[in-house]
This record gives structure tokens, C-alpha cells and sequence, in this order.
């Protein structure tokens, strides 16, 4: 019998961060820091993308401190990417 568990299951900070950003949310790296305690979110961010997630980020005026979210349009397409992955 497999009990591995697949990578939703799995209580890590880059699973944290999806279920974060899948609620609607934004975050950025000082979030990140403050509620997950881990200093590589872009590091999660660009996994994320490369399983699929659509996540956009944006700079507010005269600051350079990146703020990612989920596509807006996509997020429907999110949720369900996230659903099917442990099928």
C-alpha cells in the first residue's frame, strides 16, 4: 500500500502559501516571513508556477517590495488545479 502523501496533503510553507493565495490574498515576502517564517518566497512562488498556478505580481507606487497574487480570471482554474491534484 502507498502512504506517500502528495504534495497538497503535505504541511509545508509552499503549501501554506497556495492555500493562502487560493483564500484570495495577496502576500509578499515580509508577510511571508511574519506568518510562515520562511525567507524564500519567490523561490515557493516560481514552484508554484511551474506546477501550473497562476500567480501575477505587482509593485505598488514607490516601493519595491513585490506583492504576488492569483490571477484573478484563473483563480476558478486554481481552485480546480489544486482539487485534481491528488486524484
Amino acid at each position: 500500500m502507498n502512504n506517500k502523501k502528495c504534495f497538497h496533503q503535505k504541511k509545508s510553507k509552499q503549501v501554506a502559501i497556495l492555500r493562502h493565495l487560493l483564500n484570495g490574498d495577496t502576500i509578499n515576502s515580509v508577510e511571508a516571513f511574519r506568518f510562515f517564517n520562511t525567507t524564500r518566497l519567490s523561490s515557493s512562488i516560481k514552484s508554484l508556477r511551474n506546477m501550473g498556478y497562476k500567480i501575477t505580481t505587482y509593485f505598488e507606487e514607490n516601493s519595491k517590495l513585490g506583492i504576488y497574487t492569483m490571477v484573478s480570471g484563473n483563480l476558478i482554474d486554481n481552485k480546480e488545479l489544486y482539487k485534481s491534484r491528488c486524484k
